[in-house]
């Protein structure tokens, strides 16, 4: 019984070594995917070349004032893409190194580069605080699932598993 009780307490209050939590970053992010990539959809016919072509003038568009909110449910391929591409709020070293070091480095609203992925090819939005559930089709905030990813990996073979809650 007393293990289980330890169990909880560490779950609803994690054990810290530094005396402040740690910071977090909130983040939008959307996958184009290409010819050969995982779980790509049987209709595609872009190539990887073409995808991260299309990725970099995307990510241009995107510094340029365009909507990422919009852009994600355009283009896409992720479950969350109705969202806005809301990947959720992190702290340091949850996700892939690649993506942990343009999320804690990047000022609010920057863009990424094209990331490759074995789904495809990534652009990530540092968001501005917590980010909600927003079509850009609708005004009200929605509802969104508890993990938008079930796994994923980057070139590399680096793998994470985010747990993205929508705030």
């Amino acid at each position: 019984f007393a293990a289980l009780l330890l169990q909880t307490s560490l779950l609803l209050n994690p054990l810290r070594l530094e005396a402040d939590p740690p910071e977090l970053r909130s983040a939008r992010c959307l996958l184009l995917p290409y010819q050969g990539a995982e779980d790509c959809p049987p209709a595609e016919t872009r190539s990887h070349a073409d995808t991260t072509a299309f990725a970099h003038d995307l990510a241009l568009r995107l510094r340029a004032g365009a909507s990422f909110v919009a852009a994600a449910e355009q283009y896409s391929t992720m479950s969350n893409a109705r969202t806005g591409g809301v990947l959720g709020t992190f702290p340091p070293h949850v996700l892939a190194p690649e993506l942990d070091a343009f999320l804690f480095a990047a000022v609010p609203g920057a863009i990424s580069d094209p990331i490759d992925s074995p789904r495809g090819v990534l652009l990530l939005e540092r968001a501005d605080g917590a980010v909600s559930c927003v079509s850009a089709t609708s005004a009200s905030p929605e509802p969104c699932s508890s993990s938008f990813w079930e796994s994923a990996s980057i070139t590399g073979s680096v793998s994470f598993e985010p747990r993205a809650v929508c705030q």
